[in-house]
């Protein structure tokens, strides 16, 4: 009777050891899914049940199969993390918190802990995971050639993984939930937004690490679950009330993990923009671009101000409105008479500006004072006395404001063209930059294709269209793909920019940005009509899949702008220098501030720049990685016009884990 239930058990237990059990990548962020892993295997263990009076052989035979259960289990695991191995950059997370750590100190921000000191910790609890995990599949290749042999080993093996001198408090579970805390404490006071190099993706950091750590986590349970097991079978203790209360304390722990990792996530955007080049006055376009002469002040002849060349207003615009002469410039700004003379040095002709620098009567010097060489020509002008208007004729200091004209050498629009990457190739934006190209100034966007889990296709800058000033016409063009051309529409196609506002956009869970474009605020999305007012930038999303690397529900796609606020506050440009000559900028603009182009001080710079300039740095993560947002920001000093800069932001991966249990 014993021999006839031995062999059914043994044939049942066959049959049910070799049903394995299974869990995918992306079970690994589920609570259900981890729930029903860790509740198969305790299930199956459960029926391995030792009949009582069974000869040694017989249980070997048992405890042999609940040891191979256990090495068939942690090489799955294991598969999980190599795959994270292979298909991640695991340390991004260690070393993205490394250079947070350095920049806590250049911001003197001093924490009682680094976070980087929680990774290294952790670190070494992997490693020490690994060592009887890799010594157990080494153990499988020898077996045991007895029940003794078996036996005698896993209690020595059990207090070997069980005590660990060098590390005898935290297990690696409550280690990194100890990191998660302090990352939450340490982020949230504005440091991660002043990230002003490239960095890794904060979020995809976390994502990877914690399958790293909590795999690892789960390794070890699974392992310390099945030696007890087998020690229990070894003494004939009944350990099922241990077992279900391990089980539970595994999935507990396991779904406190789960959410600490989504309260921090959903808590830190995290951002970064460029820091400032080397500025190179012959390298420059790679650096910084500007609105060449698009306002710049100009000394002209007080008759010229006008079509009847009146010497009689004095350089005041309001007396002159009716008959304002606007051939040279499209319209006067901030005219004044200062004195009788000046002494000008011409900039060189091929430079945008049009002088060097300028002596008035009184020997007032305007412009950069580091030295008064002139390497061009130096010419005069003064008020002359005009015998048929009967008047002193005088000279007025106007600031010139430009449009787009056939002269290549200003740049006075700003293009409304939308920047979108190829959808139907899976592209998505990775990058962005400003660029200086037909008279414009214009969004690039590098496009690379997304993928499961990573993005590992090298992204290339998408060539922005061609464009042409037809003078006759007074108008711009784009030149199609077919050679044909098509007038631009101010509003829809370009802008004249007087001001612009500082706004981050950032897509919503489970969306991934696909588009960039300038408009006028508050404009209408399909219909625009604004031909003037404040620039904004605008971001296009579309939803996708992290797992599958894939764009999904494209219909979805739309444009997300922002709030329209009632009131903006300026960031004023005091008396600006050229930024190029400032020691340092930094990020000195807020969320709904709005700054106003203006020509750079008289004094400093013989108001010859429009500021502020722009930031030609490509600014993207360090590695490529799609874009979670973009937000539009200032990085200047005071005294100083300052650059527009991007920054981008982390693509939010919250919507990847679940520690809600299903009902």
């Amino acid at each position: 009777m014993i021999l006839k239930s031995c062999t059914c058990f043994f044939t049942f237990l066959a049959v049910f050891i070799s049903q394995t059990t299974s869990i995918a990548v992306k079970d690994i962020y589920n609570i259900n899914e981890v729930s029903k892993y860790v509740d198969a295997i305790h299930d199956k263990i459960l029926a391995v049940e030792l009949v009582k009076n069974v000869t040694d052989e017989e249980k070997y035979r048992v405890l042999k199969e609940v040891f191979n259960h256990m090495v068939t289990v942690l090489e799955e695991l294991n598969a999980v993390t190599t795959d994270s191995k292979g298909d991640f950059w695991p340390l991004d997370l260690p070393e993205f918190l490394k250079m947070f750590d350095r920049e806590k100190m250049k911001h003197n921000y001093f924490p009682p802990c680094f976070l980087s000191s929680f990774t290294g910790t952790i670190s070494e609890r992997l490693r020490m995971i690994d060592v009887p995990v890799d010594s157990i599949f080494g153990i499988k290749k020898i077996f045991f050639d007895n029940k003794h042999d078996l036996c005698s080993f896993v209690p020595k093996f059990l207090i070997f993984v069980n005590t660990d001198e060098r590390f005898p408090h935290e297990g690696i579970d409550e280690e990194y939930l100890k990191l998660l805390d302090n990352i939450a404490a340490q982020m949230t006071g504005g440091i991660q937004h002043r990230f002003c190099h490239k960095s890794t993706p904060l979020h995809q950091g976390m994502l990877d690490y914690f399958r790293e750590v909590m795999t690892a986590y789960l390794k070890k349970s699974v392992m310390i679950y099945h030696l007890n097991v087998i020690h229990a079978g070894c003494t004939n203790e009944n350990q099922k009330s241990w077992m279900k209360k391990y089980v539970k304390e595994i999935k507990n722990t396991y779904r406190m993990s789960i959410n600490q990792t989504m309260a921090v996530l959903k808590n830190i955007k995290h951002s970064m923009f460029r820091c400032d080049p080397q500025f190179n006055t012959t390298d420059r376009q790679k650096t910084h671009l500007e609105l060449e002469r698009m306002m710049q002040t100009v000394i002209i002849r007080e008759e010229d101000l006008t079509t009847d060349e009146s010497c009689s207003h004095n350089c005041d615009l309001e007396s002159i409105k009716p008959t304002i002469n606007l051939d040279e410039c499209a319209d006067y700004r901030d005219c004044q008479y200062i004195e009788g003379s000046y002494e000008i040095c011409e900039a060189n002709p091929k430079s945008s500006r049009l002088y060097q620098w300028v002596v008035y009567e009184k020997g007032v010097f305007y412009g950069d004072n580091s030295t008064d060489l002139c390497v061009n020509n130096i010419v005069e002008r003064y008020s002359k006395l005009s015998f048929t208007k009967f008047r002193w004729c005088d000279y007025c200091v106007c600031t010139c404001v430009k449009k787009p004209s056939k002269n290549r050498d200003v740049i006075a629009a700003i293009s409304f063209r939308d920047q979108v990457s190829d959808m139907r190739k899976n592209l998505v934006v990775v990058g962005i930059r400003f660029i200086k190209k037909d008279q414009m100034i214009h969004i690039q966007i590098k496009e690379g294709k997304i993928r499961p889990r990573r993005f590992i296709d090298h992204g290339a800058w998408k060539e922005t269209e061609k464009f042409f000033y037809d003078y006759s016409k007074k108008t711009l063009f784009v030149i199609n793909d077919d050679e044909t051309q098509s007038p631009l529409q101010l509003g829809i196609d370009y802008g004249l920019p007087e001001e612009i506002h500082f706004d981050d956009l950032v897509a919503p869970e489970g969306f991934v940005v696909t588009g960039v474009r300038f408009r006028f605020a508050g404009d209408s999305l399909g219909f625009p009509k604004k031909i003037n007012g404040s620039i904004q930038l605008q971001i296009r999303v579309t939803p996708f899949d992290y797992f599958t690397g894939k764009l999904k529900d494209i219909t979805q796609t739309k444009w997300i702008v922002p709030e329209l606020k009632a009131t903006r506050k300026e960031l004023v440009l005091a008396e600006p220098d050229l930024p190029t000559k400032s020691s340092t900028n930094k990020l000195d603009s807020k969320t709904d501030q709005f700054v106003k182009f203006k020509a750079s001080d008289l004094k400093k710079d013989v108001g010859q720049s429009t500021v502020p300039f722009f930031d030609a740095q490509e600014t993207e993560e360090e590695h490529e990685a799609p874009l979670g947002g973009v937000g539009l920001i200032h990085r200047g000093q005071e005294g100083f016009g300052g650059f527009l800069a991007f920054r981008v932001f982390d693509l939010d991966l919250t919507n990847n884990f679940n520690g809600t249990y299903d009902h």
